[in-house]
């Protein structure tokens, strides 16, 4: 089978969340025996054209020049090219800079999946115009797909209430870690277990402010 991935800033991951899950999942699924290509902005700093049997095909992404703007030209030529090239799967991951040109794709035998990330016309950095903007790509990538799919549960369940569509649910996994070197620890004067960590970026939908005071409150005297 031949996969095609996009929605993201490319492989090797150098960015986030969806860079990790296509890294991983295009591996897996090469190793699995199917052919996959993911694609990556023209200035991503790997400059092979194949990563671990995967292989890399570099579009023009102006995002660095123009802005936001560039990512939905990046995304559009992305989709064009994989659909151009016969893909039998286009795994896109995140609406939000694609969706608006899913009614005009044709997608000819490529089956549309969207991974439909999360609510990001709730999320208060926005305004009331850039919201209801996010909320129609929202209601296009939901219409438009031939698949869904959600990576948290409450997501499914919205998107069932929303659209009344159903997707597949598929959690986000983890590398198993069984060999930790505990010197590392002593730097931050803490002892195996016996600490806490919270890692995540400074947005206000982290609900870090929370977490800190639930640990406050909680009593506990481990080392945070």
């Amino acid at each position: 089978m031949r996969i095609a991935i996009t929605g993201t800033r490319g492989i090797p991951n150098n960015y986030g969340g969806f860079e990790q899950c296509a890294e991983n999942l295009a591996v897996l699924l090469v190793k699995a025996g199917h052919e996959v290509s993911v694609y990556s902005p023209d200035y991503h700093e790997y400059d092979k054209n194949d990563f671990q049997g995967v292989n890399i095909i570099k579009q023009w992404n102006p995002e660095k020049k123009i802005g936001t703007v560039g990512n939905f030209i990046y995304d559009y030529k992305c989709m064009r090219h994989a659909i151009k090239s016969e893909c039998d799967i286009l795994l896109v991951l995140g609406y939000t800079t694609a969706s608006v040109f899913f009614p005009f794709l044709r997608k000819g035998k490529s089956i549309l999946v969207t991974n439909m990330d999360g609510l990001e016309w709730k999320r208060d950095k926005w305004n009331s115009f850039v919201k209801k903007l996010a909320k129609w790509f929202e209601s296009l990538g939901a219409r438009y797909s031939d698949h869904l799919i959600s990576d948290n549960g409450e997501i499914k369940n919205y998107l069932q209430r929303e659209y009344k569509l159903d997707s597949t649910f598929i959690a986000y996994g983890a590398e198993i870690f069984n060999s930790p070197n505990e010197t590392v620890l002593s730097t931050y004067s803490v002892e195996a277990i016996q600490y806490d960590l919270l890692v995540a970026r400074l947005e206000k939908e982290n609900n870090i402010e929370i977490t800190l005071d639930g640990i406050v409150q909680s009593g506990e005297k481990l080392h945070s």
